[in-house]
């Protein structure tokens, strides 16, 4: 059964596979789909730690600065201390309503690791810079799904022989 961690937890982490939910989140109320949910209802029965950074208590008025904002600083070193050295996996998305800054300096994070067994990613088209996402993760041989719905089961019709396939990926190796 998978364990699930929310950003600040510092739990325990349960198991040694590791996926790391990165990318955009969905504003209330916007059309994109929940793709948090999608990933954690393919995984739920596996023997993995999902690690979550959305947080429901985030304040309007935290700033972007890490000098004067506690809660900011906190959660972006949460962050980065979960995906560069806990997570073993990274699942993004690039939601096309938003511009996914932070998510793009996080998918850099990710290539550039050894730690990182798997990448996936989910770059739907209309994201203002897919363009980009489609060739760095080429020069990587990361295959880009355009749905949601395609990056929890990660199979695109096309190629079914996708490095990144969580249930199959992820039972072998936990």
């Amino acid at each position: 059964m998978a364990q699930l961690v929310k950003a600040p937890q510092l739990p325990l982490l349960l198991h040694p596979t590791r996926l790391f939910l990165a990318g955009t989140t969905p504003v209330p109320g916007s059309s994109a789909p929940d793709w948090r949910a999608l990933v954690w209802n393919a995984v739920v029965e596996l023997p993995v730690t999902v690690i979550d950074p959305v947080r429901t208590d985030w304040g309007p008025d935290w700033t972007e600065d890490p000098d004067a904002c506690e809660p900011f600083r906190e959660q972006v070193q949460w962050e980065l201390r979960m995906q560069t050295t806990d997570a073993t996996h990274v699942v993004f998305y690039f939601d096309p309503h938003k511009d996914g800054m932070v998510s793009l300096l996080e998918l850099g994070l990710s290539l550039g690791r050894d730690r990182v067994q798997t990448v996936a990613v989910c770059c739907p088209r209309g994201y203002i810079k897919r363009g980009n996402v489609i060739m760095v993760c080429r020069q990587f041989g990361i295959p880009v799904v355009d749905t949601a719905e395609q990056l929890a089961s990660h199979k695109d019709g096309a190629n079914s022989n996708l490095p990144y396939r969580p249930r199959d990926r992820l039972e072998r190796l936990a």
